[in-house]
């Protein structure tokens, strides 16, 4: 048999007043704290959020911060560029195909005919042999074999390559 519960008894106009306030009082700081909590998910959600990039952590970095998007590092410490992975030492050279220039090939900004311009004057190289440029005034006539030792002037491979690239960001 289930007990029946006795009839509420009756609170006096004061009582009950004093009641419907307190719970009209939790009620509002209930719905308060629902809206600020709202406000709060809200702000959340429309952060930024940075997704951790793919890869390595750079080098000294101590984390990512997701809230600004980038590396995180310690006081004092530079930002350096990720680490790579070492080329494995069985890795063979590859081979060249015929006709293909081979390393020891000038390269084409210090070959034979390339112009640059120095103290004003412009030069075309003659030649170049192992590191030693032979070149030669552009209004001269080209030099010939025999004749080139005493026609050009010489310089070093990397000076006159430096020329050349100076010449070509000026024009």
């Amino acid at each position: 048999a289930v007990a029946v519960p006795p009839p509420p008894a009756e609170l006096d106009p004061a009582a009950l007043a004093r009641r419907v306030q307190e719970l009209e009082a939790a009620l509002a700081s209930s719905e308060a704290e629902r809206e600020r909590l709202a406000q709060r998910v809200a702000a959340l959600e429309a952060e930024k959020k940075h997704p951790k990039p793919r890869g390595r952590m750079p080098l000294g970095a101590t984390g990512w911060d997701h809230a600004t998007g980038t590396w995180q590092y310690p006081p004092g410490v530079l930002p350096q560029s990720p680490r790579k992975r070492a080329r494995r030492a069985s890795v063979k050279a590859r081979r060249k195909w015929e006709g293909e220039s081979s390393d020891e090939d000038p390269p084409p900004a210090v070959a034979a005919g390339a112009v640059f311009i120095d103290d004003g004057q412009c030069w075309l190289v003659y030649k170049r042999e192992d590191d030693v440029v032979y070149y030669y005034p552009a209004k001269h006539p080209k030099p010939t074999e025999e004749t080139y030792l005493a026609a050009c002037e010489h310089s070093g491979a990397d000076e006159v390559a430096a020329w050349i690239a100076a010449t070509h960001e000026r024009a």
